[in-house]
């Protein structure tokens, strides 16, 4: 009995090294690749939608498998409109990769925002709206920016990250020849600054159809929609998905890349892609 007792616990260890292994081949070569396209909004009716997609938390330090699946992707969404939301590029070594991803995109209109690893790693603003502006992207740091598409004036507003940055929502609504939008979306990387003080101050009666944030990777480790470890500062309530706060609709990117560790469990990549 003592020897037939060994055997199976040694046959379930053995099993559950195996699983293990398994689940760490997976979170470290597969999910991380997994890029998924989610689709959101429903357009008027009688009229075609205008098509927003959103790439968050790149993290680029090359163009790799993942990079050449979101360029695919990007080309059979067809965005009007795309949003860099930050975190593109963790640091200056880092802006060739994001020339030859720029250089890879087709769209009518494009915006980014900064994030905190732009911040973190002293990427010059400088060369990074340089190297923006040469693709045709406008990066808004407290500023705002108006596209018509198919005649319907859509307005962006983009927000420094409220957690390396300092976000101006005053100075950005506040800019110069902006006419009044049928459509109306903000951008700002961190989305615990929708859960702040200084958020409810400057939204006020939900002025914005739309509000956009990345930052926490969808929780990169998860289970049944709970994260292993504590999100980033700056993430406050917030995991992915859709949220209704106080200030306006809030849609927060699970993102693309990964940071700290390479790996992702139950929290795919994600480009969101809004008709609206």
């Amino acid at each position: 009995m003592r020897k037939y007792t060994e055997r199976l616990m040694r046959r379930m260890g053995f099993a559950l090294t195996a699983l293990l292994s398994c689940v760490l081949l997976y979170t470290l070569l597969v999910e991380p690749s997994w890029v998924e396209v989610t689709y959101l909004g429903e357009s008027s009716a009688g009229r075609p939608p205008i098509r927003i997609a959103v790439l968050s938390d790149l993290h680029l330090d090359g163009i790799g498998y993942r990079e050449r699946v979101v360029i695919e992707q990007l080309r059979e969404v067809r965005p009007d409109i795309l949003i860099l939301a930050g975190d593109v590029i963790d640091e200056p070594s880092d802006l060739p990769a994001l020339r030859t991803l720029l250089s890879q995109f087709d769209v009518p209109h494009a915006v980014a925002v900064l994030g905190n690893w732009e911040h973190w790693g002293n990427v010059s603003l400088e060369q990074l709206q340089k190297l923006y502006r040469d693709h045709k992207v406008a990066l808004l740091v407290n500023a705002t920016t108006q596209f018509l598409v198919d005649g319907r004036p859509v307005r962006l507003v983009g927000l420094d990250d409220a957690t390396a940055g300092t976000p101006h929502l005053d100075l950005a609504i506040r800019g110069p020849g902006v006419a009044a939008a049928e459509l109306t979306i903000l951008v700002q990387h961190s989305p615990g600054f929708f859960a702040s003080k200084s958020a409810d101050v400057g939204l006020t009666n939900k002025a914005f159809d739309l509000c956009l944030s990345g930052h926490t990777h969808g929780g990169q480790v998860t289970l049944f929609g709970w994260a292993f470890g504590p999100l980033p500062p700056g993430s406050g309530p917030f995991v992915a998905g859709r949220y209704e706060t106080a200030a306006c609709p809030l849609y927060v990117s699970r993102g693309l890349g990964t940071s700290v560790l390479p790996l992702r469990l139950f929290a795919r990549p994600e480009i969101a892609v809004f008709d609206l």
